[in-house]
């Protein structure tokens, strides 16, 4: 659960945007500010070389100069990113590396993309930055009357750009209530009610950002889903 010790209300995700701020810990004046197009949730983290490291929901990693905040990088990872950002070094070289994508159960509930662990460092071999898939660490699934494999496939990837911040990877639950029981609780006609008129706090995601054939897709995974 959230804990603010207040009540909060987000901005509409049409129109919200993010800041970063730099201010002197010694006189409390603001030194420079950086208005980015998306939230800012992501870790801000600074190194003694200078620099300062974050990103926005929108997906676009930033290197700033500490100094002036300037830009001296703006990179898009293809997903939203909400989670911190490492610096480490190892035989002598830096890398700086995040998470991006649905990845965060404390991000908004426009955080979207599918969930990456982006690394970088400077002077990169010959070859170029290299995309590496690990294999999928494993989920239990049952075969349902109605329920094609081809869809079920579909809707998991969906689920884990869209569902997965809320309810876990596998639906294991999270923020949001476990849905490994949900095929022996609804069938499959009221799940795909359920995702196009939620009740609060679940987020419309219907028919913006997920289309009619997405929507028939998670749930058509949605019933594959069991506890291991």
């Amino acid at each position: 659960g959230f804990y603010f010790g207040t009540s909060a209300e987000a901005d509409p995700a049409a129109t919200s945007s993010g800041w970063v701020t730099a201010v002197d810990a010694a006189t409390g004046k603001v030194r420079w500010q950086f208005h980015a197009p998306e939230p800012v949730i992501a870790g801000v983290t600074p190194t003694a070389g200078g620099l300062v490291f974050t990103g926005d929901g929108g997906g676009d990693f930033y290197a700033f100069d500490a100094a002036t905040g300037k830009i001296l990088l703006k990179y898009n990872s293809g997903g939203s990113m909400a989670g911190g950002v490492i610096t480490y070094a190892v035989n002598g070289r830096q890398y700086v590396a995040f998470t991006s994508g649905n990845v965060s159960r404390m991000g908004t509930f426009n955080t979207t993309g599918s969930p990456m662990m982006v690394v970088m460092a400077l002077n990169v071999p010959a070859g170029g930055p290299k995309l590496i898939t690990l294999p999928d660490a494993g989920i239990a699934q049952v075969a349902l009357p109605g329920v094609s494999n081809s869809a079920a496939d579909q809707g998991q990837q969906i689920f884990a750009a869209n569902c997965s911040i809320c309810h876990g990877a596998h639906g294991e639950g999270g923020v949001g209530p476990s849905l490994q029981d949900e095929a022996l609780r609804k069938d499959l006609a009221a799940v795909i009610e359920q995702i196009k008129n939620p009740a609060p706090p679940m987020p419309k995601l219907y028919p913006k950002p997920l289309s009619e054939a997405d929507v028939q897709a998670v749930a058509a995974y949605v019933q594959t889903l069991k506890k291991p």
